[in-house]
């Protein structure tokens, strides 16, 4: 699919699509022309960069659940 694409948008935690096999360097292989945006919620490296960032659970930690009130399934 990526040697039709102009753009790859992903957020999966860091090195996620690497061990799929799938990784940037996979992709620039099909299509050296490529752009690809890794969106992570934790960053690339340290200690969480594994990981999954969801709504939910971003909201709690930053806080900002205290203004929006709790998720509708509590």
């Amino acid at each position: 699919m990526v040697k039709c694409c102009d753009a790859v948008v992903e957020n999966f935690p860091a090195g996620k699509l690497d061990a799929a096999g799938i990784g940037a360097s996979a992709m620039m292989a099909q299509n050296p022309d490529l752009v690809i945006a890794s969106i992570t919620g934790y960053g690339l490296s340290g200690a969480r960069s594994s990981y999954a960032a969801y709504d939910i659970a971003i909201q709690a930690e930053s806080g900002h659940m205290s203004t929006t009130g709790p998720h509708p399934s509590t």
